[in-house]
């Protein structure tokens, strides 16, 4: 999949935004340039292209569309996206595809840093974007690969994943931990890991608390303190950079931004 990308070269940045719910443009005739889109964790949309090619697309899934395609957009459920329209110095014979993210943190932060590089609009912004372009058609690539990942190499690392999701908020999982548990080296476990979910280890145990800390935060019942220690962080002060670096607000923020 993507063969035609290994040696594309990304030349022009028209945008890299976050378009709101409600307020993207629905009929599309010829388009001017390429594009990628991430969806937010609510939106459900069915795309008709003139050529006949349907796709349905849900939450936090991937989505390409041809430079010089038409098409309009069916909204199932409201929500917002990550869009980045670029152009290539020659273009490529590649089809509209959907594709859905057994792990999407690490495609959306790519999609988040064009978006944040577009806003700054310094020298480098297009560089930086560029770059994103790049590392979102790798992922997209290994995604693609890891649904042929042979059966037996996923059971290999299953003991550790299971162990990680029971436990990731009560004590500290080293690689070499986990890497006993399924009865392999440190390093082919970390790359059966990487290609099952795109993250290392420590990456997916932080994503994992974090999410768990966004649920703990809107329940009101705990304090950021309590719930520091409740994800597995020993000092508020180390939860609360985290959560900041990863979510790009503080938990208190978050809470508020949550009551509006």
């Amino acid at each position: 999949m993507l063969r035609d990308w290994d040696n594309a070269i990304v030349t022009d940045i028209n945008l890299a935004i976050y378009v709101a719910p409600d307020i993207a443009v629905h009929i599309h005739n010829n388009r001017g340039f390429y594009g990628l889109v991430i969806n937010d964790s609510t939106a459900e949309k069915e795309i008709y292209f003139s050529d006949g090619t349907v796709i349905k697309t849900g939450p936090n899934e991937v989505h390409y569309f041809p430079k010089g395609s038409s098409y309009h957009v069916e909204t199932l459920v409201s929500g917002g996206c990550y869009a980045i329209n670029f152009d290539l110095l020659d273009g490529i014979d590649e089809k509209p595809f959907n594709i859905k993210f057994r792990n999407h943190e690490a495609v959306l932060k790519d999609f988040k840093s064009a978006v944040d590089a577009w806003g700054e609009k310094n020298e480098f912004c297009n560089t930086y974007i560029r770059e994103c372009i790049y590392a979102i058609i790798i992922k997209i690539n290994k995604e693609y690969r890891r649904s042929y990942m042979p059966k037996r190499k996923e059971l290999l690392i299953k003991p550790a994943v299971d162990t990680i999701k029971r436990d990731f908020a009560r004590c500290n999982l080293s690689v070499k931990q986990l890497a006993q548990l399924c009865g392999i080296s440190e390093v082919y476990f970390r790359r059966l890991f990487i290609d099952e979910f795109s993250l290392s280890p420590k990456e997916y145990i932080i994503n994992l608390r974090l999410e768990y800390a966004k649920r703990l935060l809107l329940s009101a019942q705990f304090s950021v303190s309590d719930i520091a220690l409740m994800c597995g962080y020993f000092e508020p002060c180390h939860f609360s950079r985290e959560f900041k670096k990863h979510f790009g607000i503080s938990p208190a923020e978050y809470v508020k931004a949550s009551q509006k």
